[in-house]
């Protein structure tokens, strides 16, 4: 405003866009953001699955707010829907131990106690998850402990119970 001001009474429409541009600049403004996506399956170990590549119920809502995330964003159940929402992370894997991992984002609106089982080569292995608190590897990734799998893996993640927000972005198993 003030440019147009200083420029006779410019129009703030018919401001030559190149002129506001370095304005901007020397003023030390951010014109561009750089790219949202956070890491992609190229630059994480082992073998991934994202949230938009499992199987889940309807209802997750998509999300950029926080960051870190896998990819292009993650879900969340809203704090919503105790019990009737659910993400199946499946993939084929070598036979074998390895470690298992989610990637979420923590805030103080997460839930402290989220549902995680971890299909593997002899049962299921149950284990709750804070998503409070910020995760160990990286600030990105936790890790669910090491399994033995036959061909395949599957993390489900649910909602039942949860005091909190519930987070699925991707799932990550590394080969020992």
């Amino acid at each position: 405003a003030m440019m147009c001001l200083d420029s006779g009474g410019l129009a703030v429409q018919d401001l030559p866009y190149k002129q506001l541009r370095s304005r901007l600049l020397e003023d030390g403004q951010v014109l561009a953001m750089a790219s949202q996506i956070q890491s992609s399956p190229s630059t994480l170990k082992g073998v991934v699955v994202d949230d938009l590549q499992a199987r889940h119920s309807s209802g997750w809502k998509s999300s950029r707010a926080i960051h870190p995330f896998h990819e292009l964003g993650y879900q969340h159940d809203g704090n919503s829907g105790n019990g009737r929402y659910w993400a199946q992370f499946k993939t084929a894997l070598s036979p074998g131990v390895h470690e298992v991992r989610m990637t979420y984002t923590a805030n103080p609106n997460r839930a402290t106690n989220v549902p995680v089982e971890i299909h593997h080569r002899f049962g299921i292995a149950r284990i709750r998850v804070n998503q409070q608190e910020t995760p160990a590897i990286d600030g990105f990734a936790s890790s669910l402990g090491s399994y033995e799998f036959n061909e395949s893996g599957m993390v489900v993640i649910g909602n039942e119970g949860t005091d909190g927000h519930v987070i699925i972005d991707a799932v990550q198993w590394i080969r020992k």
